[in-house]
């Protein structure tokens, strides 16, 4: 046998991937011996099972709950216009800290904790970034194919390469990520996202109330920044909506950090082939799904380069969805105008909105 310096070490071998799914009676009798001659490895052994279960499909608790969520969903067969299941306060926190008595131990590294600060304080290899109303699609060096929506920022660890693939996000990106035997994470100001090989959509904006991940492909695993022991695994065709709580007092904040958010589970609404309303962006399409005023304000502010201010509070709360692809920011106003009425006015990039 190799030696063996890593979690990654174990995972990558195929008897320790028998022994962790029970496949293979002799591969787990030979790591079970292992392990009993071997106690110097027993932490690596621990975290590369966890690790092991969160991205290859863990069958635990946690997976069984929203394999639940999803046949509910399909034999109500609901619109795809509503959200399909919410998970809040005590339910979300119950059902990930089942799962989590497994996998804690791997997110609750040190070196886990501290990365987001490390890779943007210490000398990063690559910053990618985007101007409001500039998309740009890179490379990195492993060969993961990342999209970056307006306004946003990549940020690429000082140690990224075949083994070691950490980036920092603020902002949209579209990831391709290409597949090996490494965890590939992306760390963003709500949650971080670990994968191994799969293609899925991050958006995560610091000023933003709602981030969102969505998967199209694969498998991948979120930790939720103020839960440090919520795990959730999301499967092809979901997405997990994170919103942030307004009015909060620092005490709250303070005594109960599991109040800062509330988190929905449900299905990408597709709208062709692989294109669904979280990712249709990528293909130059501004898809607008049941969306607050406020909130879609801060993506037209992106998507074309302006400042929106909202004089009426109330014309701020409205909702609106429909289809944009080459229209201006005009043609886009007025139509929303004559879905709800409202008035605005255009000057240079200042867009005011006024009852």
């Amino acid at each position: 046998m190799n030696k063996l310096n890593s979690v990654e070490d174990f995972l990558i071998q195929n008897s320790f991937q028998q022994y962790c799914n029970g496949s293979d009676s002799r591969s787990v009798a030979y790591w079970e011996k292992f392990i009993l001659q071997n106690p110097q490895y027993k932490s690596e052994i621990e975290e590369a099972r966890k690790m092991y279960f969160i991205l290859n499909g863990n069958k635990r608790p946690i997976n069984i709950a929203v394999e639940t969520m999803d046949s509910r969903m399909n034999e109500e067969n609901i619109q795809s216009t509503r959200s399909y299941f919410w998970l809040k306060n005590i339910a979300a926190i119950a059902l990930v800290t089942v799962f989590s008595v497994f996998i804690y131990n791997y997110f609750q590294t040190k070196e886990s904790a501290n990365t987001l600060a490390n890779i943007l304080h210490n000398n990063p290899k690559q910053i990618f970034a985007t101007k409001y109303g500039e998309k740009r699609s890179v490379v990195l060096e492993d060969g993961t194919k990342v999209i970056l929506n307006a306004g946003s920022v990549l940020t690429v660890g000082n140690n990224f390469n075949g083994k070691n693939r950490e980036v920092v996000l603020d902002g949209e990106a579209y990831f391709e990520v290409t597949h090996n035997n490494f965890p590939f994470t992306v760390f963003t100001e709500n949650f971080n996202v670990k994968v191994l090989g799969t293609t899925f959509n991050v958006k995560s904006y610091k000023n933003d109330n709602i981030s969102c991940a969505s998967l199209l492909e694969g498998q991948i695993a979120l930790e939720l920044v103020n839960r440090k022991n919520d795990i959730i695994t999301i499967k092809p065709g979901e997405k997990l909506y994170l919103k942030k709580k307004e009015q909060l007092t620092t005490d709250a904040v303070l005594n109960n950090p599991a109040e800062l958010e509330e988190i929905t589970l449900s299905k990408n609404v597709v709208l062709d082939d692989k294109i669904t309303i979280e990712n249709a962006w990528t293909e130059n399409r501004l898809e607008i799904h049941n969306e607050q005023f406020s909130d879609l304000a801060h993506t037209l502010e992106r998507w074309y380069d302006v400042k929106i201010d909202f004089q009426d509070h109330a014309i701020a709360s409205y909702k609106y969805s429909g289809t944009f692809v080459d229209e201006s920011i005009e043609e886009v106003l007025q139509a929303l105008q004559t879905a709800k009425s409202f008035n605005y006015k255009i000057d240079d990039k200042k867009i005011i909105i006024t009852n």
